[in-house]
């Protein structure tokens, strides 16, 4: 996998960020379809620095979808229930990593994002 350089994105607050893995590849550059004992996670914190531990919204390989055929996995990263912690306007740092079975780490996305106030929308239903 590539090591993706940091962007900055705008989301709003409240947002699920969707976190893609497509042509997962291993050392060799060959596409991996078999998955078995590898981790996926991925961190949304305050600052770039601060330990996963500490981090806002963290998911892991449970939060993933994962189709070995097409060597692809997907998750869900929802910043709804952290809406009280966010700070309009402040960056936040998203990173993804994957693990193999080997314990080799991979660093496949970094974002900068700032969130924005969302505009709430009302629905009836009847």
């Amino acid at each position: 996998t590539n090591i993706m350089s940091i962007t900055r994105e705008i989301w709003d607050i409240g947002d699920t960020i969707a976190i893609l893995h497509e042509n997962i590849r291993n050392a060799s550059g060959d596409l991996i379809t078999n998955f078995t004992n590898y981790v996926f996670n991925a961190t949304l914190k305050s600052a770039s620095s601060d330990a996963d531990a500490s981090a806002l919204v963290k998911i892991n390989t449970s939060s993933f979808t994962i189709t070995a055929s097409d060597s692809k996995a997907v998750g869900f990263l929802a910043t709804e229930s952290i809406r009280s912690s966010i700070t309009v306007g402040q960056d936040y740092y998203l990173d993804a990593q994957i693990v193999d079975g080997a314990g080799n780490v991979a660093t496949t996305l970094r974002r900068r994002i700032e969130f924005r106030q969302d505009i709430s929308r009302r629905y009836d239903d009847s």
